[in-house]
């Protein structure tokens, strides 16, 4: 019951100041009937360290009050320090894998039983950044699980009207070795794979039924950086200029600008 351990540490992370929330506001629009949700950045929220600057690996060792649970032998579970979301679960790598290298099998069998938890409240949304140019933060193999009430990737369908031909999407039941085997193909009719190892950058979305990858030809665009959650439909802006500035505009066009077309 991962996710209700994970909300009694989240609670005692906060009561201690160990969690670090960097959202105070949030506001629901939409765009072509499409619902998106812009979270402002707390001013007074600590500021979370990026892969440029980051001088040393908070996954090894992990922080304490961070930690939720063991994944397996080669993976544990964490709590995001700095959420948009909350509760936001990192399943990171026991040892330093690097982060723009290809999943394995044994990542998608980690991933997937936070992802099929059963004690979620809401469904659960998994999202991979590559590296940097992908809004990966860290360089340490880490994959990421939130719960949402609705997420673009939703709404699959109707978005192929505004990124076709730029990514990769497949159903897949939720066994593991189906999940890898789809993941290979789309990074293989995407040109994604640099080298037998190293994949360019990419953002992977994944559900209980659904794989979505999108080729990154950039991290931000118009000022706002971007992840594998935007893909989802959550952007978080920095102040009140920017979220007056994306409410005049349409954020398809935002995403369109992010995404790499071959």
């Amino acid at each position: 019951m991962i996710w209700q351990t994970a909300n009694n540490i989240a609670t005692q992370a906060l009561e201690n100041n160990s969690l670090q929330p960097i959202a105070s506001q949030l506001v629901t629009t939409y765009a072509h009937g499409v619902q998106f949700t812009y979270h402002l950045r707390n001013e007074f929220a600590e500021k979370k360290p990026h892969q440029t600057t980051q001088t040393n690996n908070p996954f090894l060792p992990h922080e304490p009050a961070m930690f939720v649970a063991q994944c397996g032998l080669q993976h544990k579970v964490l709590l995001n320090k700095y959420p948009v979301i909350q509760p936001h679960l990192l399943v990171c790598a026991n040892q330093f894998v690097a982060q723009n290298t290809v999943l394995n099998l044994s990542d998608f069998n980690a991933w997937l039983r936070i992802i099929n938890d059963k004690s979620a409240q809401h469904p659960t949304l998994g999202f991979y950044n590559s590296e940097p140019t992908a809004g990966a933060s860290q360089p340490h193999r880490h994959m990421q699980v939130v719960q949402l009430t609705l997420a673009l990737i939703d709404e699959r369908p109707y978005l192929s009207h505004f990124l076709a031909g730029a990514d990769f999407v497949a159903y897949h039941n939720s066994d593991p070795q189906t999940l890898y085997t789809v993941y290979l193909k789309g990074l293989s009719a995407l040109n994604l794979m640099k080298n037998e190892q190293q994949t360019h950058p990419h953002n992977l979305l994944v559900t209980h039924n659904l794989l979505w990858i999108l080729p990154r030809s950039q991290v931000q665009t118009d000022g706002i950086y971007a992840n594998g959650l935007n893909f989802a439909g959550h952007f978080l802006l920095k102040n009140k200029t920017q979220l007056t500035w994306l409410l005049e505009h349409d954020p398809f066009d935002i995403l369109k600008k992010l995404i790499k077309i071959n």
